[in-house]
């Protein structure tokens, strides 16, 4: 799998998973740590009162379908090392 940030909206099946996760945020922190992904059950979303699913992009075994990509997107991008220098940090 690329290694590449996928855009909000973007469907995934995480492996070990009977239900795929819909894409609705980046970097996440709970639990002590920070992952690059915060996630809402498919076909139901986000529901209030309802944790969150945080999982990392080695968690994604599929993408199954992928958001769409605008010029924030792509500033996002832009900013990748930034990002993942931030998780490494916070993990450590």
């Amino acid at each position: 799998m690329e290694n590449k940030l996928y855009p909000i909206g973007t469907v995934v099946q995480i492996k070990n998973a009977k239900v795929c996760y819909i894409i609705i945020g980046y970097c996440v922190k709970g639990e002590g740590k920070v992952y690059d992904y915060s996630g809402a059950m498919m076909p139901f979303g986000h529901e209030p009162g309802e944790r969150i699913f945080m999982f990392n992009h080695d968690d994604i075994e599929k993408v199954v379908h992928e958001g769409y990509s605008s010029e924030s997107y792509e500033f996002l991008m832009a900013l990748k090392n930034e990002l993942e220098d931030y998780k490494s940090k916070e993990n450590n």
